[in-house]
């Protein structure tokens, strides 16, 4: 917070009355352009200024991208690959603007080749993908994946590739992105936001892209609410660039691993000593979550309520799926979660399933 109130207060006092005039034109604020370039290249990403659009949002990009997606095909249903299971705003926020949904399956490197190349099939005229800290299950791109998904995608030209990079700031893993592979850049579209590894209240995100979306995607842009306040963007970059900020995004990359490890290492134990059946991956993930399969038949919606019972709030895993029928996952965040709290919430949990699993009520429908 103390870095957010210093950047106010440092673009406060260089305010002037033409700062909060009508802008000449779209363009990034330089000095968020310098602050984020240097950020990307540590990323493995290389731009420049003239390819950076800012908007409001991520979801704000995505309602964008989804209208110039249907004005590419007047009258037809437009169909987008998103992951399986994927994060939930983002389904919505395609959904509602009339786009249809193609799944494409994950394990622990995302996306997997043989998913993507049936939406491919599918007929999608885009693909959504969460290269890192995958909500709700936190997987992460490897390099080998990122490469493998170029290679899929590269004989279809048609194909709009979208990634959204919600947690970059604060992620532990560099896979890169795909608007660095040359055969796809003209149809990358990368888009990075901060609320969720800064603050929630820091409404910006920032779009790479090249021609031909830079341009239609700059208009729908100011034509939408015409431009993002420039002040907004030089709160940012003072954010961004405060000699602080990355020792306490170090502190916070560490503090979310130690949490996510907790929750892992306490929900084992506790499936082992109370034979609940509870599945938590053994492969290493990054963000804020943490993943669960509950034992067959366990319904995770009454975990959820008796969980809640017990003093702590999960999410049920049916709503990040596109279809029904899959009521044995559970979201954990365990990122708001302080690591000695981690015994108790598995506990919880293990009581309720073991509760439940007598109950005929809590069974699924075989």
């Amino acid at each position: 917070m103390a870095v957010v109130k210093r950047a106010y207060r440092d673009v406060a006092a260089r305010l002037q009355a033409q700062d909060l005039e009508y802008p000449a034109t779209l363009s990034t604020e330089p000095e968020l352009a310098d602050a984020l370039a240097k950020r990307l290249a540590h990323d493995g990403i290389e731009t420049d200024a003239d390819d950076m659009l800012v908007a409001s949002s991520t979801q704000q990009f995505l309602a964008l991208l989804a209208m110039l997606l249907q004005r590419r095909s007047p009258g037809e249903t437009v169909l987008v690959g998103v992951e399986e299971p994927g994060y939930q705003t983002a389904m919505d926020t395609l959904e509602f603007h009339g786009l249809g949904l193609v799944p494409m399956p994950l394990d622990e490197a995302g996306v997997t080749v043989e998913g993507l190349l049936a939406a491919v099939d599918a007929g999608v005229s885009a693909v959504l993908f969460t290269p890192r800290a995958h909500s709700p299950t936190g997987c992460c791109w490897t390099a080998q994946r990122r490469r493998a998904l170029a290679d899929a995608l590269a004989p279809h030209p048609d194909v709009w590739i979208i990634e959204d990079d919600q947690f970059a700031e604060a992620a532990t893993l560099r896979p890169g992105s795909l608007y660095s592979e040359p055969r796809l850049r003209d149809r990358v579209v990368y888009l990075r936001s901060f609320s969720k590894s800064i603050a929630p209240d820091m409404r910006l995100a920032v779009a790479l892209a090249k021609q031909p979306i830079r341009h239609p995607l700059t208009l729908a842009k100011s034509f939408a609410d015409g431009w993002t306040s420039r002040t907004s963007q030089r709160v940012l970059a003072a954010t961004l660039t405060d000699p602080r900020l990355d020792e306490l995004l170090t502190e916070a990359r560490t503090e979310y691993a130690h949490r996510r490890a907790a929750v892992r290492e306490a929900l084992r134990q506790a499936s082992a000593s109370q034979q609940t059946g509870l599945f938590v991956p053994e492969y290493d993930t990054d963000g804020l979550h943490v993943w669960v399969t509950l034992p067959g038949g366990c319904d995770a919606d009454r975990v959820v309520e008796a969980t809640a019972q017990r003093g702590f709030l999960l999410a049920a895993g049916q709503p990040f799926f596109l279809s029904p029928g899959h009521q044995r996952h559970l979201r954990i965040n365990a990122g708001a979660l302080p690591t000695e709290h981690a015994p108790q919430l598995a506990a919880a949990i293990g009581e309720a399933v073991v509760g439940l699993m007598g109950q005929p009520t809590a069974l699924l429908t075989p």
